[in-house]
């Protein structure tokens, strides 16, 4: 028998409503998960919805627009906006984006919230998945292995997102990576977090070495670098 909480999720008439309870949800495990690591977020939200962004996140140290997707159903792919996930002006030579035509971005992420009821519809299990841009340079770098995935798909996605200026990108599912709890999923996108975010650091100091001519990182070997890469972000996601 289908619940009464079923029926407003999957409702369209409830889409507003149902934006708001999630966008709450979303906004108190972040806030609490900042709590206990020492410090208040900053969560923004845009008054003009520009370049597909729902929410802010501020640490004092890093911004993160954040692009929200709940999936109730099978959903299995979503529309992006390029300028949202393409890294920063400054970041733009450690990726490999020399040219302007592949235009500076955001520097934004996605976070995919996966919706499931419990206690017979009378609550939601909440579960966070997360993506941007350096995310999908881990699997493109073969440090995290999305299940089923042809390396030659991982690198059709990247030039999707930098093959035009703007536009959306379809993003799919296996570009997300599950993050254990609220506090991991701040690691993930590199805000503050008792289970720390200096994988990103780490991350950004490899593909500088890859594709910046003499760079000198301070960081180690690259073998170093991926090692502690994949230690780190291992212990922040989920199956």
């Amino acid at each position: 028998m289908t619940s009464k909480l079923s029926k407003y999720l999957e409702f369209s008439g409830y889409s507003t409503a149902r934006e708001l309870l999630l966008t709450s949800r979303i906004k108190y495990d972040m806030l609490l998960a900042a709590a206990v690591c020492g410090y208040d977020l900053l969560i923004y939200t845009p008054t003009v919805d520009c370049d597909g962004f729902d929410l802010i996140f501020d640490d004092r140290r890093t911004l993160v627009p954040i692009q929200l997707k709940s999936v109730a159903g099978t959903t299995g792919r979503w529309g992006i906006h390029r300028k949202l996930i393409r890294p920063l002006f400054a970041n733009l030579e450690g990726f490999r984006l020399h040219s302007p035509s592949y235009g500076a971005g955001r520097g934004g992420g996605i976070l995919r919230v996966d919706i499931k009821e419990e206690h017979h519809g009378e609550s939601l299990e909440i579960s966070y998945f997360y993506s941007d841009f350096l995310i999908i340079h881990l699997f493109l770098e073969n440090l995290i292995k999305p299940k089923k995935i042809s390396p030659s798909k991982i690198d059709a996605l990247k030039y999707k997102i930098i093959g035009q200026m703007d536009g959306k990108f379809n993003l799919p599912k296996w570009a997300f990576l599950k993050a254990k709890s609220p506090e991991h999923l701040l690691a993930l996108a590199g805000l503050s977090s008792r289970v720390g975010s200096l994988w990103r650091e780490y991350m950004y100091e490899l593909l500088c070495c890859k594709n910046i001519p003499n760079y000198q990182s301070e960081l180690g070997s690259e073998h170093e670098m991926r090692e502690y890469i994949k230690e780190h972000v291992t212990k922040l996601i989920g199956n």
